[in-house]
């Protein structure tokens, strides 16, 4: 299943559960840390997140809720919870208002000159050290 079905799925829940307006973005990030103590590496690890940020608005009120889960029931459940959220908070809003625009579909990349994915972890150490060492030299 394609990524924008998904999406699609999670807003459709959140409206269908009363939201007038809602939003998704997705993640999906790499991350590699390396941690040095007086030179010596203490820890080098690689994680992957991949998710959800789904936004409801309703009179006023908005929520917001997040997940892991990108399976069609995870994104499903979390736009109908958002959209329950601000249905629930928003007779608490002192002034109501409306969203009025237009929508739009976008997609951001980072354009890089090397792909971190193209840097091993030896050269990403290898230059953390250095930094490293260029910081305790710095006086």
């Amino acid at each position: 299943m394609l990524m924008e079905d998904l999406a699609q799925t999670a807003l459709d829940a959140a409206l269908k559960a009363g939201a007038t307006f809602a939003d998704i973005r997705i993640e999906n990030t790499t991350t590699t840390l390396i941690e040095l103590n007086d030179g010596v590496t203490k820890q080098a690890l690689v994680s992957r997140l991949k998710g959800a940020g789904i936004r409801a608005f309703v009179d006023g009120a908005w929520a917001f809720a997040q997940t892991t889960d990108m399976t069609r029931d995870g994104l499903r459940t979390t736009g109908e919870s958002v959209a329950r959220l601000a249905v629930a908070t928003k007779d608490r809003v002192r002034e109501k208002f409306s969203i009025d625009g237009p929508t739009f579909e976008d997609t951001v990349e980072m354009k890089v000159k090397k792909s971190f994915f193209d840097v091993s972890i030896d050269e990403k150490m290898e230059f953390a050290k250095m930094v490293d060492d260029q910081a305790r030299d710095f006086d």
